[in-house]
């Protein structure tokens, strides 16, 4: 919202593909960066939980954003798991 709210998108229709999910894929990739453990540099592992139901559209914008992320860092840099209760 910040974007749009300061015309980053020029006027333009905000659009779920790819202006959301741009943005959520550049926080997954900021946020993996951030050493947790007191250490220097990137952290050898990152763990993101997307919680909710598969296929709700409410969820979409997010899985997506993961199905991209995964397609550009390949899959030796990714895994999904899925679990149920």
């Amino acid at each position: 919202m910040d974007k749009e709210r300061k015309g980053d998108y020029l006027g333009e229709t905000v659009q779920i593909v790819p202006h959301i999910t741009d943005t959520i894929r550049e926080w997954v990739e900021r946020v993996a960066m951030i050493p947790v453990d007191g250490k220097e540099g990137p952290p050898d592992v990152c763990i993101i939980e997307l919680g909710g139901t598969i296929g709700d559209n409410e969820s979409r914008p997010f899985t997506e954003a993961l199905s991209q992320l995964s397609y550009s860092v390949g899959p030796d840099n990714f895994c999904l798991i899925h679990v149920t209760q």
